[in-house]
């Protein structure tokens, strides 16, 4: 009975479809036999976030326990949880992650996006949030919202330009210093 309850849960949430295509990228549900490249891509990420964000270096198994189990909000469910691999021709060259439905049943979080170095400032990752948008108003969704570190500058300006211009909280530390940290939570409007 679980599995039929579960089963009409999800047809009730508005997921976004598994595979997406731009011009040259194709965004798709990852699989878990990619676990050990989107590792290495994840720990590229990390590695640049880390001093802005403060955060712990990643586990070992990270990718392993998002594919598995998602990386879910306060009281999230799995199958509300979508992690895409980007790829520009065969080549992954990044992530993203959604969570379908939270705060509220019609908006979209966005745990994260990361485009490989060698990718970064060539359109990419606007193309892939333009097709977020997309995809988003196809099942209805009418916000997406997202956390950037308050010192990761690039990550803000890239938001901004993406449009996510209202601001919602700011959390973390209250007081300036280096060790100190912050998040910006961010919203757009569809």
């Amino acid at each position: 009975m679980a599995g039929i309850t579960g089963n009409i849960e999800r047809l009730k949430m508005k997921l976004l479809s598994s595979e997406w295509q731009t011009e040259n990228l194709l965004i798709k549900t990852s699989k878990l036999s990619e676990c050990a490249l989107l590792q290495k891509l994840y720990e590229e990420f990390r590695e640049k976030l880390q001093p802005l964000d403060g955060q712990d270096p990643p586990a070992k198994n990270t990718m392993y326990k998002t594919l598995t189990e998602g990386d879910l909000p306060p009281n999230g469910k799995k199958e509300n949880f979508q992690f895409m691999s980007i790829l520009n021709g065969k080549e992954t060259i990044g992530f993203l992650a959604i969570y379908h439905g939270y705060p509220e049943e019609d908006i979209l979080q966005v745990p994260y996006l990361y485009i490989k170095k060698n990718y970064q400032n060539q359109g990419f990752g606007q193309k892939v949030i333009f097709k977020l948008f997309e995809e988003a108003k196809k099942a209805a969704y009418e916000k997406i919202q997202l956390v950037v570190g308050v010192k990761n500058w690039p990550g803000i300006r890239f938001w901004l330009k993406m449009e996510f211009d209202k601001i919602l909280n700011i959390s973390g530390d209250k007081k300036y210093s280096h060790n100190s940290f912050a998040d910006l939570h961010l919203e757009k409007k569809l």
